[in-house]
């Protein structure tokens, strides 16, 4: 099964661009494909904070929750109350970090891993073996840390005059084709 790896790291700062906070230059999102690597992606988002990027950690957390609850601690966990947790999470108020910034800079790069299909569960919320799950989102963290340090780098040189404050968030989320997201390894 193919499984789609996303890594997010977003910087928050209180410098800007143009005249009015979170002001996006023109040709933003800058998107290379095939970067780092063939069939990888890299997103830039330079402005605004993405409110979609944090609700899919507010469900990714409560998909976990529930595989938890379900597959760990083997409770009986109703279609009802699935639906009503991930529909919580999509209704939570975000991070007041999405407005304390003048300008927000979102780093996203996206690998495509072929899993055994042995290692998969096709349980309502998809899930892969914990061990094969860990083992990749190490992997992808370090190497998309790596990445991203190179291409911030080269992103902040551009952008002189702004001053970097604070790293808000880094997660490696996991994707499958055609089913929802599963889980999330904050750092």
């Amino acid at each position: 099964m193919r499984v789609r790896l996303r890594f997010e790291r977003i910087y928050g700062t209180m410098s800007r661009y143009g005249q009015n906070p979170r002001e996006s230059p023109s040709g933003s999102p800058i998107i290379l494909d095939n970067y780092p690597l063939p069939s990888e992606r890299v997103t830039i988002y330079l402005g605004q904070p993405l409110g979609e990027l944090y609700r899919t950690y507010n469900v990714a957390r409560a998909g976990g929750f529930m595989l938890v609850r379900r597959n760990i601690v083997h409770e009986v966990v109703t279609d009802a109350e699935e639906k009503a947790a991930v529909e919580q999470a999509q209704a939570e108020d975000l991070c007041d970090n999405l407005t304390r910034w003048n300008w927000y800079i979102t780093i996203v790069i996206e690998r495509t891993i072929e899993v055994p299909d042995t290692e998969c569960n096709a349980a309502r919320w998809f899930s892969i073996d914990p061990g094969v799950a860990i083992h990749s989102e190490r992997e992808f963290l370090q190497y998309g840390s790596i990445r991203h340090n190179s291409l911030s780098i080269i992103l902040f040189r551009s952008f002189r005059d702004i001053s970097l404050q604070r790293k808000m968030l880094t997660i490696v989320l996991f994707f499958s084709q055609g089913k929802d997201l599963h889980s999330k390894f904050p750092r």
